[in-house]
């Protein structure tokens, strides 16, 4: 088939449109490789972040910056104002020590809050098992006492006769109950 004229009736495809005509643009192994990198970088993004939140080390978590409608100042992910330079590159607001101070404070903070929690959900799983073990305690004592009681009501004399001393109990205490 030669460009610019029309195409010859019978004539089929070209071998180059053929060979490519059944071969599919999507490659299972190159997606998969691709995810695999990906979440090998998520995983050591995750890695690298809590080697710096650990208690002993001397970085700092950086913080993502952001600008928002509030005159171009730069807020961390807390929320926090930055430090802005001012006339003379001077720097007005806290210092790195006092907002790294600040954050571990906010850190502390949130580990009290979810410590609090933990205690208070630990209270009440303690409080459920409790009233789990009074009422199963209380069911078994009850089936205990029945069987007792059925025990007594089926018992019969030596000619095979009832004993009717049991059920005129029964009887008498079913009538006392109402």
């Amino acid at each position: 088939m030669v460009k610019g004229h029309p195409p010859v009736v019978g004539a089929g495809l070209g071998l180059d449109r053929f060979a490519s005509a059944k071969k599919s643009t999507y490659d299972k192994r190159a997606v998969k490789a691709k995810q695999t990198a990906l979440n090998a970088k998520k995983v050591n993004k995750y890695r690298k972040l809590l080697r710096k939140m650990e208690p002993g080390s001397t970085q700092t978590v950086s913080t993502e910056r952001s600008t928002d409608n509030d005159g171009g100042k730069d807020t961390d992910k807390w929320g926090e104002k930055e430090a802005s330079a001012g006339k003379g590159g001077k720097t007005q607001g806290r210092s790195g020590a006092e907002a790294v101070a600040k954050r571990k404070n906010q850190l502390q903070r949130l580990a009290e809050k979810v410590e609090v929690e933990r205690r208070s959900e630990a209270a009440e799983h303690e409080q459920e098992r409790k009233t789990k073990e009074e009422v199963a305690l209380k069911k078994a004592e009850s089936q205990k006492q029945r069987r007792k009681e059925k025990s007594k009501f089926f018992k019969k004399t030596r000619q095979g006769q009832p004993v009717m001393k049991y059920r005129v109990e029964k009887i008498l205490s079913q009538l006392q109950s109402k």
